[in-house]
């Protein structure tokens, strides 16, 4: 084992920014400081460069048209000057007048985020619906079809939904299942179609278990759908309008940009003897090779993971498939080669599917996984205590190391929470993952303390989720990315994206972790290395003796009350005029009104006087 040390074990820093301690990642309020005191969700889509995102608040806010339990906002970051801006809230929904009561789903498409496709459930007149739509931040939203599940393009511009009856009047489709259909345009054009261009009598469907990104089941430009039908793996060039057949039969796994990957129990070429096995087929030469056939008929390939580029498969066996491996074990096999190496008895969950806990870089050399197995405790090294624990396997130096251990060698008090951590894309969003696209950096949630800046472990009695914190695993050094101080009483902070470079690790947290936070409230933040944004210091409340500026002494002997009395005290104690008259200087005099004239008989008597 070769190990390589770090440049510089100098400390990290923030600067005069909020910030995690001991770390240079600054926090950035992504989500809207006022969610009207509703939570943000989570967020679905962050951009590659790290200046946008797609979230969800849990409710209505100042910008949503409804006050639904799934509102749907776009955020973009906009630095006019170091350190100066702010991330900027928008709303990406069409109008309430076109969708009543939207419930918004994760939108997929490009990596910058400018053309998206998401799903909502809406109401109409007579039920409820389910509506394709795509947003481009900056433009009306726009309808595309009536469907659920979109399958989207890695660049947003493919469209494929699964529907049934016969909607393309250029290929009526029998009833015998649901087609899928290209709605990209806004018109359904049937794209699930067997060679010859004939119309599969018992319909077609995304293969892999649903229309994950990483599987691209549609190729990056939207040029080719990998579907199956009845009568096997198919592969669609859209734009040829030609089908050809993968296998017939098998397990759908992904597709690379020269490839598709399978498992199938059928021996399909020369070498397989028996049981499931990995298969890879070449798109150019149309060909099939047995891969996990080099490990003998024992392989009996049971979850199948494959890197982003295809060129590395890693696979988990019940069998004993090299001299001193474990049964059953994980094992790597590099695909141009067919050179096998055992990892690790096998992960308890392992696989390329929601919550397997696992990550892969896209060239495959840095794997991921979770795992609590005592074998993989090293006599005096870091110690799992029989907990899942995050363990990084690098396939460039053969090391393994555990990312979510003490690093003083004590034994973990907390098993990590392996449902943060998803394959890189798995979902159908643009970089829902915790690994940096070179594996040098890892993001996870913990209850053990791993940090003398964590100072939030839960007391005896309480439970773990209240002393959880959010870590970063960088070129191996341990970092703080949530504050290492909040308690939570249910959920404590979550890992939600990483952008390919590692620079912008998104998370949500139910703490005011900026100036800008209004509340408490779970809110999106970017822990941004180099990031953070000035606002203006809050003013610092005054000392009693100052607020109430200088003492004036004791006060003067009071004045007669003729001189002491206020105008309106005064007005108050004065009795009131005689008729006729009103005061002047302190004296009632007669009013100059007109001169009045007397008529015969009558007196000149002073009648009120």
């Amino acid at each position: 084992m070769t190990l390589t040390t770090r440049a510089s074990d100098a400390a990290l820093n923030h600067g005069s920014f909020p910030g995690p301690p001991g770390s240079d990642r600054a926090w950035e309020q992504v989500s809207l400081p006022d969610t009207g005191g509703n939570p943000v969700r989570t967020d679905y889509s962050v951009s590659a460069a790290g200046d946008r995102a797609f979230y969800i608040v849990a409710g209505g806010t100042p910008l949503s048209p409804t006050g639904n339990l799934s509102n749907l906002l776009f955020a973009q970051r906009q630095e006019t000057a170091p350190h100066q801006g702010g991330w900027l809230a928008s709303n990406p929904q069409p109008p309430r007048d076109q969708v009543d009561g939207g419930i918004w789903f994760e939108p997929a498409g490009n990596a910058d985020l400018s053309d998206q496709v998401a799903e909502a459930f809406v109401s109409k007149e007579g039920g409820e619906a389910n509506e394709i739509w795509r947003l481009r931040p900056g433009q009306p939203p726009l309808k595309l079809y009536d469907a659920t599940a979109p399958l989207v393009s890695a660049d947003g511009s493919r469209v494929v939904v699964s529907l049934p009856g016969s909607p393309d009047p250029h290929h009526p489709a029998p009833n015998n299942g649901p087609n899928l259909y290209d709605v990209s345009a806004g018109t359904p054009h049937l794209v699930g179609l067997l060679p010859g261009n004939s119309v599969p009598a018992c319909g077609g469907k995304v293969g892999g278990g649903g229309a994950t990104r990483a599987a691209h089941l549609l190729s990056a430009d939207g040029s080719l759908l990998f579907f199956e039908s009845c009568s096997g793996l198919y592969v669609r060039d859209i734009p040829a309008e030609q089908t050809h057949q993968v296998a017939p039969s098998g397990n759908y796994l992904s597709s690379s940009p020269d490839a598709a990957f399978f498992t199938t129990t059928q021996s399909l070429a020369p070498g397989d003897s028996g049981g499931t096995d990995a298969y890879r087929y070449d798109l150019a030469t149309e060909t099939l090779k047995c891969l996990t056939c080099v490990a003998g008929p024992q392989a009996d390939s049971g979850n199948v993971v494959v890197s982003e580029d295809g060129s590395r498969l890693y696979f988990t066996s019940p069998n004993r498939l090299l001299p001193g491996a474990g049964a059953p074990g994980l094992y790597r096999l590099t695909v141009s080669t067919g050179d096998l190496a055992y990892l690790v008895p096998a992960p308890p969950r392992f696989g390329p599917r929601t919550h397997d806990g696992n990550a892969i870089s896209p060239d495959g050399s840095v794997l991921v996984f979770a795992s609590s197995d005592p074998h993989l405790n090293p006599l005096g090294g870091l110690q799992n205590n029989g907990l899942l624990q995050f363990y990084r396997y690098d396939d460039r130096d053969r090391s393994l190391s555990c990312l979510s251990c003490p690093q003083d060698g004590s034994a973990s008090t907390a098993a990590i929470d392996s449902e943060l951590v998803q394959l890189p894309g798995e979902e159908a969003s643009a970089n829902r993952t915790a690994l940096s696209a070179n594996g040098s950096i890892f993001a996870f949630t913990t209850s053990t303390r791993l940090l003398l800046a964590d100072q939030n472990s839960a007391r005896p009695g309480q439970p773990r989720s209240v002393g959880a914190d959010a870590y970063e695993w960088r070129d191996g050094r341990l970092l703080l990315v949530s504050d290492g101080l909040t308690e939570w009483s249910d959920e404590g902070p979550r890992i939600s994206a990483l952008t390919p470079s590692g620079r912008d690790l998104f998370f949500t947290e139910a703490a005011q972790l900026t100036p800008d936070a209004l509340d408490g409230y779970r809110r999106l933040y970017d822990a941004r290395i180099g990031g953070g944004f000035e606002y203006p210091e809050a003013r610092k409340p005054c000392a009693l003796e100052v607020c109430q500026g200088t003492p004036k002494g004791p006060p003067s002997p009071p004045s007669p009350a003729t001189e002491s009395t206020t105008g309106l005290e005064r007005a108050l104690h004065q009795r009131p005029c005689p008729r006729g008259g009103h005061r002047r200087h302190g004296k009632c005099v007669p009013k100059h009104g007109k001169k009045r004239h007397r008529r015969a008989g009558d007196q000149t008597g002073r009648a009120g006087r």
